[in-house]
């Protein structure tokens, strides 16, 4: 969740949006932000400090995709199964 919320304060525009929703054992987190961007995976060398958000995301989630609505910002999302 951190990751996704840091990088629409750092890359969208206006205030992002968190929403977070479980359904048949599965966390869906969503961050929408008015940015136009096409959020990536970014190949970062060792000594970068930045660019591994995605990375982590993809790692810890079960799936995770981005959305953009008619010029309307920009949607990424991750699932991860929870545990009873």
């Amino acid at each position: 969740m951190s990751e996704l919320v840091s990088n629409a304060l750092l890359h969208g525009r206006g205030d992002p949006t968190l929403t977070m929703d479980l359904v048949e054992g599965r966390l869906r987190i969503t961050v929408h932000d008015e940015g136009g961007g096409t959020p990536a995976i970014h190949v970062s060398r060792p000594d970068e400090p930045h660019g591994r958000g995605l990375r982590i995301v993809e790692r810890v989630s079960t799936a995770w995709g981005i959305e953009t609505v008619d010029h309307s910002g920009t949607t990424v999302w991750a699932e991860m199964l929870t545990t009873r």
